[in-house]
């Protein structure tokens, strides 16, 4: 059986930064199931994968803008020091949850809830990175198909 829209997939992989760091894996009991066709995964990434059998290994690098986008310098912001509790233990790196308004004009818009990246702390504020930690680059995903249904 090939890998066709609407096939059930079961997949392991290794995704790889741009310098070929291991960014995440799949455990062997563990593998990422999706819906060919579906917004379950990268849709580059699925078409470099339909016709693909069962026991079939890819390695498969996508650039930025098929995988998670240009860096957007809009998503780095600044957030005075005293909007944070004067207590919060914050070091850059650290992944934050933020609270965001819809700007005025915005249909329909409600809040939601944001991850945010630590970027720099200052005494003044704190510079917060709403990029995905891979954008920018190019990554590779090293895969292997288990099971088509």
């Amino acid at each position: 059986m090939k890998i066709v829209n609407g096939s059930t997939v079961s997949v392991s992989y290794r995704l790889l930064d741009c310098d070929g760091d291991l960014v995440e894996t799949t455990e062997p009991d563990e593998p990422l199931t999706y819906v060919h066709g579906s917004d379950d995964m990268l849709p580059a990434l699925q078409s470099r994968l339909e016709g693909a059998e069962v026991g079939s290994e890819h390695s498969i690098e996508l650039s930025c803008e098929d995988s998670f986008g240009d860096l957007d310098p809009e998503l780095l912001i600044t957030v005075p020091r005293d909007e944070f509790p004067e207590d919060a233990e914050i070091v850059p790196g650290d992944v934050i949850a933020v609270q965001v308004t819809p700007e005025e004009g915005d249909d329909g818009g409600e809040e939601e809830q944001i991850e945010m990246q630590v970027v720099e702390i200052s005494s003044d504020g704190v510079v917060l990175d709403g990029n995905h930690p891979l954008a920018g680059q190019s990554v590779t995903f090293e895969l292997k198909i288990l099971a088509i249904d």
